[in-house]
């Protein structure tokens, strides 16, 4: 064998990774080959080509892959190039059974070890493609042995994929998706729709019906008596028409309308039970009764002498037109009908399937019917150029073919089209037009609409045109001056992130904008709550981004949300890395502030307008050389710092606190022009210059809403506006009223946040004792606690130690025996040794306990600080002040 191949892992991330714009499958293989026969693979490149078009029913491989074919499908000379192979074999697969993927890349193979990223949408297809793309690469290689285990994979991997088309996107959703994708469009699958685009921009498409498409003009488009009707009365050409549910009331009309007739379903679509050319009464009964039994009610209308043409009409605007040719063969002078039958379902393009780009022609009683008519049986040989008409209707659903007309149409005849499908009120029509010459007008030769189709099959224009991208065009039109995504940024970074994010989403909403952010502290659209889960990262950005009201995202990414999840975007506008401090190191193989750093900055590389970095972090700034200097923009608290005046003089830009008039203000330069924005002091969340953080956080803020082109008088506004409550902000510094002492609610969950909080309280001045509730700082690292028990005994009188049980006992810091009792004694421990008297310290492990006791052994003119969860403390706080 000169191939072999064994998975040894494969993670699935419902982000982008790797490089990849989409979901993600990291894969790990082993392979085998026998370099000598690297050549002999080449003799399979043919097999490989036709093996994917014998099985893309839709066409879509060969009409979306042609780049991939054309860089991968080559001879594999080493082992990249295999790789490559395994990657594209197994998009084109999903591809085929449906599902919207886009491109992979091999991140590296070699010395017998693969690892690859590979688009997937549904994991059970995703496993399957891969295995069978293993399984033909192998038995191809195996030179003539291989020939009949190939006969045999042929088989299962057909009727699996036949299986997994039921359940992925139709061909036309499909090509939507794809269009979609070569233009730079996100694309988002829900069940059998899918989502172009973002948030308020985003257009959802089944088919050809789209979120615009209106309910009202489809029930009309449905209902050709009503279409009929309408049109006729504002001057548009159709067929004379009458409907009735009776036989012999069809009978009675019959006689006062005009020969020859079309009968047809009065609500079915694809040619279902249409009878054409009706002369006689025999022939009128036999096609009503076939009509009744797709429809309660029967259309009759006058037979139009001419050719069928389908007219698609977007937005209003003609776009391409198709000459319908009904399902028949054409005499060679040789052949019987039957062979002639026989040779053109030989054509890989026709199937039996709905999915295929054409339908084979099955000898029914309807081919029976119209051979009798034009005197031929199924043994007679037609003359060489004669046509054999098998079919009544024209539909390519039917057994029909299609030829494009779409430069040769009247423009009388596009302006019809576009009248009709702007009477009815479809975004999308399909307009099928009968005349005997499409290059003339109508009002010369004659010609009449006799359909007018919601969501139409776009299959005579693949058909007709199969160089164009029809679909796309489509696209093109619908996200016609405006933008197919809305405002994305990103914050990342170890602390602050959560305030950040709220201080940008406040700035969008001064602005008017419907933003919404998703942050540790919960989800929000507008000033609306949705959900006070934590959903930070890829879940709550895709709340936000698949809500149709939402006008701009901010988005906070933590480390875990990267390391299980993925990017939930392929591209941010903006991105900000604020800081690397001491917290989750050790943690899911992150295991130095290097590691966390280079973690951090992919969100930085998927920034397209600004990246925004910390200058006074030592391990943000190492991160600056990968970026463009033009769209980075450095942030320091001091307008001196060394590499943020490099940066200015450079010509780059940067945000910084400058003194003016005895106070610190808030300074916006790029180059040597500074824009003075505000004091520091005019920030809320700064109270007062007590909580410095927050004016740091609010400087990252700004600068994002910069990066966004936001006006400077929107941010000072938005900043000037941020209030750190519990509701705005919840757990971030909040403090609460109702309590006759002094009441702080901090998140405080590592050192470095910890340390800022202490800061703040001791400038704060009380007349009785500062007490400190401690239930978050420890769970997690056992060294946490200790780092900070002299600053923590430095500025408190009274303590409670508490924990969160179920972080103790998970993260397993603190052993396997009774780690509860282990930490509580530990850090009861640490804080004697800082000087601590022991009756000055409370041990509780409850959590709701350890809040309410907090609360109630708290004295007037005291300073309590809860650091823990909002959602552990706020309903007690709240009970207690009912």
């Amino acid at each position: 064998m000169a191939v072999d191949f064994n998975i040894q892992q494969t993670r699935f991330y419902t982000g982008a990774l790797a490089g990849l714009p989409t979901k993600t499958a990291i894969v790990k293989l082993d392979f085998k080959v026998a370099v000598s026969e690297w050549s002999q693979l080449s003799e399979y490149f043919d097999r490989a080509v036709k093996a994917l078009a014998s099985v893309d029913l839709a066409g879509v491989t060969q009409k979306l892959t042609g780049t991939w074919i054309n860089n991968y499908l080559v001879a594999p000379v080493n082992e990249v190039q295999l790789g490559d192979w395994v990657v594209g074999l197994t998009v084109a697969m999903q591809r085929c059974a449906g599902d919207p993927v886009w491109k992979g890349r091999v991140i590296k193979a070699e010395n017998g070890k693969m690892l690859l990223a590979i688009p997937w949408e549904r994991k059970a297809t995703f496993k399957l493609a891969l295995i069978y793309t293993l399984k033909y690469l192998m038995h191809w290689s195996e030179l003539n042995k291989g020939g009949a285990k190939v006969k045999q994979l042929d088989l299962e991997y057909t009727a699996w994929l036949m299986d997994e088309q039921k359940n992925g996107l139709s061909p036309n959703t499909l090509r939507f998706a794809m269009a979609a994708l070569t233009r730079g469009i996100p694309v988002t699958r829900e069940q059998r729709q899918v989502q172009l685009g973002y948030g308020v921009n985003a257009i959802k498409l089944e088919g050809s019906f789209t979120s615009s498409t209106k309910v009202f003009a489809t029930k009309i488009a449905k209902n050709k008596w009503h279409t009929n009707y309408r049109l006729r009365k504002n001057a548009v050409p159709v067929p004379n028409a009458v409907v009735c549910a009776d036989l012999a009331e069809a009978k009675k009309l019959r006689s006062n309308m005009n020969q020859p007739l079309v009968v047809k379903p009065l609500d079915q679509d694809m040619g279902v039970g249409v009878t054409t050319n009706i002369s006689d009464a025999t022939q009128f009964e036999k096609a009503f009764l076939k009509a009744k039994k797709f429809s309660e009610k029967v259309l009759i209308e006058d037979h139009i002498l001419g050719d069928d043409h389908r007219i698609l009409v977007v937005a209003g605007r003609y776009m391409v037109a198709t000459r319908r040719i009904p399902g028949g063969v054409v005499g060679n002078g040789e052949s019987s009908i039957k062979e002639l039958i026989g040779q053109l379902n030989e054509d890989p393009k026709r199937g039996n399937d709905k999915r295929s780009l054409l339908i084979k022609i099955i000898f029914d009683d309807e081919a029976a019917e119209l051979l009798a008519e034009q005197g031929f049986k199924l043994e007679s040989i037609p003359e060489e150029g004669c046509f054999v008409k098998l079919r009544h209707t024209s539909n390519l659903s039917r057994g029909g073919i299609a030829e494009d007309v779409s430069d040769i149409i009247h423009p009388d005849n596009r302006v019809i089209a576009e009248r009709a499908a702007q009477l009815i009120g479809l975004d999308i029509a399909g307009i099928d037009f009968v005349t005997p010459d499409i290059s003339k007008s109508w009002r010369k030769v004659g010609g009449a609409i006799i359909e007018v189709n919601a969501s139409p099959g776009l299959r005579p224009h693949w058909v007709s045109q199969p160089e164009r991208d029809i679909n796309g065009e489509i696209i093109d039109v619908l996200f016609e001056g405006k933008a197919s995504t809305v405002p994305t940024a990103a914050i990342t970074g170890t602390n602050g992130k959560t305030t950040a994010a709220k201080m940008l989403h406040r700035i969008w909403r001064v602005s008017g904008k419907n933003a919404g952010v998703c942050a540790t502290s919960g989800v929000w659209v507008g000033d609306n709550l949705i959900s006070s889960d934590n959903l930070s990262g890829h879940p709550g950005a895709q709340l936000l981004l698949n809500d149709p009201t939402v006008e701009a995202a901010v988005i906070e990414m933590p480390r875990k949300g990267l390391i299980v999840f993925g990017h939930p975007v392929a591209q941010y506008d903006v991105a900000a890395l604020l800081n690397i401090q001491d917290d989750h190191i050790g943690v899911a193989g992150i295991n130095t502030f290097g590691e966390m750093a280079q973690l951090k900055s992919e969100i930085l590389h998927r920034a397209k307008d600004a990246v925004v970095i910390n200058a006074e972090d030592a391990l943000c700034r190492g991160l600056i050389v990968k970026f463009d200097k033009k769209k980075l923009i450095m942030v320091s608290t001091v307008s001196d710092q060394p590499h943020l005046k490099a940066h200015l003089l450079s010509g780059g830009a940067g945000v910084f606190l400058k003194e003016k008039a005895g106070e610190q203000w808030l300074v916006m330069a790029k180059g040597g022009d500074e824009t003075v924005l505000m004091p520091a002091n005019d920030i809320p969340a700064a109270l007062n210059g007590l909580a410095a953080f927050n004016v740091s956080n609010a400087m990252f803020a700004a600068a994002l809403a910069w990066g966004q082109k936001i006006p400077f008088d929107v941010i000072r506004l938005g900043l000037g506006s941020f209030v750190n409550s519990v509701e705005a902000n919840p757990g971030r510094m909040n403090f609460i009223k109702g309590f006759p002492f002094e009441l702080l609610l901090d998140y405080s969950h590592n050192p470095d946040t910890l340390r800022c909080l202490i800061e703040l309280v001791k400038r704060i001045e009380i007349k009785g004792s500062k007490r400190v509730l401690i239930q978050q700082i420890g769970n997690r690292h056992r060294s946490h606690f200790k780092d900070c028990a002299v600053e923590l005994a430095e500025t408190f009188d009274e303590f409670i130690v508490s924990c969160i049980t179920d972080k103790v006992k998970r993260d397993g810091a603190w052993g396997e025996v009774d780690p509860v009792n282990t930490m509580l004694l530990s850090c009861k421990q640490d804080l004697l040794d800082a000087g601590v008297s022991e009756p000055a310290i409370i041990v509780d492990a409850g959590l709701e306990e350890a809040v309410s006791l907090s609360l109630e052994t708290t004295s007037r003119g005291d300073l309590l600080v809860l650091l823990t969860e909002p959602e552990n403390a706020l309903p007690i706080i709240e009970n207690v002040l009912r």
